[in-house]
């Protein structure tokens, strides 16, 4: 009795092509692309995240030096070099300097170029050196 059970139980129904023969390729060829199409979104975000703590980073270091008394067109090349693609605001007060960084990041696509970020970065910092110290 329990042969024949277990012989009944692992036996096919049919024999031909059923209703979902092909839905784990349809399956298959929806579900890769999407994932693929995710895993750009993302890893684009993580460089735009990288991208943004650079821009961060160089306009800190800007108004730091800028602050110490480097002359502004030590610091406008050191941005330059630095994020050659990147526009600069210096303005300075007698008691602060402001450095203001700002930059486009786009997708690295032909067709998707023109989807971006702007990304900016504005730091205050006080003075540390004046003209009557000198």
């Amino acid at each position: 009795m329990m042969k024949k059970l277990l012989r009944r139980w692992g036996r096919r129904k049919s024999f031909g092509p059923t209703r979902d023969s092909g839905m784990v390729t349809v399956e298959t060829a929806v579900a890769i692309p999407l994932l693929l199409a995710i895993a750009g979104v993302a890893l684009w975000g993580l460089a735009a995240g990288a991208a943004a703590i650079e821009v961060s980073d160089i306009g800190r270091t800007a108004a730091r030096d800028l602050a110490r008394g480097v002359s502004e067109a030590q610091v406008v090349e050191y941005i330059n070099r630095s994020i050659p693609e990147s526009r600069i605001e210096l303005r300075a007060t007698s008691s602060e300097v402001i450095v203001t960084v700002h930059r486009k990041f786009t997708i690295p696509l032909p067709l998707l170029s023109d989807i971006g970020l702007d990304l900016s970065s504005t730091y205050v910092a006080p003075r540390e050196w004046t003209d009557s110290a000198a």
